[in-house]
Formats: C-alpha cells, structure tokens, sequence
C-alpha cells in the first residue's frame, strides 16, 4: 500500500495514462457516507465551474457539471463532470480521464452523523443509504452493536485498490493534503473553512459509546494506523 505525505509528482508521473487531457477530468468522490466527502465533492464541483464558465452563470451551472453515481458504471462517467458515490471500487476499468477520490473518517464520527441524519431526515432516507452502500437488508436499529452498512469491508475494499489509481484521504487531514488533490485533478480547488461536525460521538450517552468501541473500535485502530494520504495503484503498492 503506498503511503506518502511528500508531493505525488512521481507518483502522478508513474500513472500517467489515467492522467492525460487533465483540463477534462473526471472527478469521482467516493466514500461510505457521512465521511466528510461532500466537503470535497462540492469544493470540487466549484472548481469545475469556475474552470469551465470563468464566472459566468457559475451559481445556477453547479447541477450542470456534477450528480451522483450510486453504482460506478464506466459508461456513465462523463468528462468535466464531478460524480460522488458510495459505491464499492470498480473492478472493470475506468476511463483514463477519471480520478477516484475515496474520502474516510473515524467510523464514531460516521455513526454519530449518521444517528443524527437519520433523526432529521427519517427512515427512507436511511433505507436509500443502505441501497447505496448495496446492503441488502435494513438494519438501521443495530447500528450500534453490528456494522450493518460494512464500513470496514468498504474501508478495506478502497484501501487493496481497484481498476483504477485511488487518492485516498482521511477527512481529518483533507485541509493539510489539499495541494496534492489539486496536483492529482490539475486544477486548484478551495475548501471552505473547517468546521467542527455538527454531532459528534461523545454527545452519545455512555451507553452508546461503549457499543462503538466495541462494535467500530477495530475499524477505528485501523484508519488511526493508516497514513493520512496515500495513492493506491492497482492491487499492489507504488513506492515514489
């Protein structure tokens, strides 16, 4: 697995045919929900706009040049268009213009979004989490003491690598590595200011927090063991 906090121009040199015609990317923010990548995915959605329109009918263009992809289907990826997933990495090939971008964070944090999502938003919006991460039952009530969406099988699935180079991020470092995202899609992208998330995992009752130690504490030692940014090519390790 690579791992490397130097700048990724070797790294990018090394996988150059996925990185041609670099001024029509295509950006694809994938994680398993609740991670921080919709930070990323509408700071890039920005950039594009500002790259493809200079300013003009840049606020109302968003929705033109981004949407989600729930199943990461090559024939649907699109130059110059900015997808967001939570799907499991492709196992056929992409086309060379895409940039996968797979964004995690502690799963505590990711339970406590969640919690609080599913309290905001209700059931269906939960239920429709749990197709997209293409669970096949709903066990949303279990959360705390089963991983039932597999947050440490789609963790462990993005970190072997795919079909395609993967610039993988923890979300806590994202304001850090920024530099290498721009280097990695070629363009300059601007995050807005960090901001502290709006539940967090030590506002649960003790109770529940001892169900995530004892259901997310593995996943947690894990992603705390893991280099905040790493470029994983293939399914084996790229050493620059």
């Amino acid at each position: 697995m690579l791992i490397s906090r130097r700048p990724l121009s070797r790294a990018v040199r090394s996988v150059a045919p996925y990185l041609i015609s670099r001024s029509a990317v295509a950006p694809i923010i994938a994680s398993s929900g609740r991670a921080g990548s919709t930070v990323l995915y509408k700071s890039v959605r920005e950039s594009m706009v500002r790259q493809l329109f200079k300013g003009y009918g840049r606020y109302r263009a968003g929705d033109l040049v981004s949407e989600p992809l729930w199943i990461l289907d090559p024939k649907s990826i699109r130059r110059s268009v900015v997808y967001k997933t939570h799907d499991y990495p492709p196992s056929i090939a992409l086309p060379e213009y895409s940039r996968l971008i797979y964004v995690y964070s502690d799963p505590f944090d990711v339970v406590a979004s969640l919690l609080r999502q599913v309290s905001v938003k209700g059931e269906a919006w939960m239920k429709a989490h749990f197709i997209h991460l293409r669970r096949e039952s709903f066990e949303f009530e279990d959360i705390l003491t089963k991983d039932v969406l597999g947050l440490e099988q789609h963790f462990d699935s993005w970190m072997r690598g795919c079909s395609a180079p993967v610039l993988a991020i923890n979300y806590a470092s994202l304001w850090n590595v920024i530099n290498h995202v721009e280097e990695y899609l070629g363009y300059s992208v601007q995050l807005p200011p960090k901001r502290s998330r709006k539940s967090a995992w030590r506002d649960l009752s003790q109770k529940q927090q001892h169900a995530l130690v004892n259901t997310y504490g593995p996943l947690r030692d894990k992603i705390y063991n893991t280099k905040p940014l790493q470029l994983v090519v293939g399914r084996g390790d790229l050493g620059f």
